[in-house]
């Protein structure tokens, strides 16, 4: 695991049962998806879903735009990595 943030209430700081979770690659995801979905944690069914976040691409996107002044033409994330393997 690279990454663990529980998601809690900003006023309160009670949590709200969610949390995001990065992994290493692949088959780290695999493994966490099918060893934890439906599964039962202090009472409570656990549902693994996945996310595809582009946070880390769009800040490397920023910086390389600052500098060239192009335009970011298609906002998917097979367009970031591949305009970040063209550079």
């Amino acid at each position: 695991m690279i990454f663990a943030k529980i998601i809690k209430d900003h006023e309160t700081g009670d949590r709200h049962c969610y949390a995001f979770i990065e992994l290493e690659d692949k088959e780290s995801c695999a493994k966490a998806y099918f060893k934890m979905d439906n599964t039962q944690v202090y009472d409570r069914s656990i549902q693994v879903d996945f996310i595809q976040s582009v946070a880390k691409l769009w800040s490397q996107y920023r910086h390389r735009n600052k500098r060239s002044n192009s335009r970011f033409s298609n906002g998917s994330v097979d367009a970031i990595k591949q305009q970040k393997e063209d550079n």
